[in-house]
């Protein structure tokens, strides 16, 4: 709190931004907003700051790099407790560049278990489980399920993710993961996909849009 009280927050995001392309500075950053995250008054102000756009962009310059992403994954973990932000995430691209993550560093256990808890966060909001699934979410965690079986903590949180996206909606679930990869078919998916969830719901129907330009 009294970081957040000085300021310490914008300064932080300050810096991410003056040195895009710096790795220290975008890794220790990262490792303080992951500690200030913890605070649920300091996930509203990191998001009303743009943070969660500023961590993302620090995993799209620098996808190679095991700390920031590690970091970055972590912060977005615990700033996806916050159920606007778990909105924020989704819309910024949040979610693709979590499973990039995964793809790109398979065989690390602490970015899996990172991974693992965001996507198990995000995923307890039913417009993300469909963003999840069409990026390819559910072949990732089930990978890593597989290739970190020694691990307590990807175990874990890898199960407890699964468990997220099954709960209200598991049919869709099940049939974007059927169509994974087959990208003609997916559009066929996104089109139909206000008949899963409530029609009312405007922030889906955006994210349907998005799927369907993409697509």
């Amino acid at each position: 709190q009294t970081i957040a009280a000085e300021n310490g927050i914008q300064l932080i995001l300050k810096a991410m931004n003056d040195h895009e392309k710096k790795a220290g500075v975008q890794h220790n950053a990262c490792g303080a907003l992951w500690n200030l995250a913890m605070d649920e008054e300091n996930r509203k102000l990191i998001a009303k700051l743009d943070g969660i756009q500023q961590i993302i962009k620090a995993m799209k310059n620098h996808p190679k790099n095991v700390d920031i992403q590690n970091s970055a994954l972590g912060t977005l973990q615990n700033l996806a407790i916050n159920d606007q932000n778990k909105k924020i995430i989704a819309l910024e691209d949040g979610v693709k560049f979590i499973i990039q993550a995964m793809k790109e560093h398979e065989t690390d256990a602490d970015i899996q278990q990172t991974a693992c808890g965001a996507l198990q966060n995000l995923a307890l909001n039913d417009d993300n489980k469909a963003i999840i699934a069409l990026e390819g979410g559910l072949k990732s965690i089930r990978q890593t399920l597989e290739t970190h079986r020694a691990s307590t903590e990807v175990q874990r949180l890898g199960d407890g993710a699964l468990y997220n996206l099954s709960k209200n909606m598991p049919q869709l679930v099940i049939s974007l993961d059927q169509v994974e990869g087959q990208e003609e078919k997916k559009a066929q998916v996104a089109i139909e996909l206000h008949h899963w969830v409530k029609k009312d719901d405007n922030h889906f129907i955006f994210i349907e849009q998005k799927w369907l330009h993409r697509l």
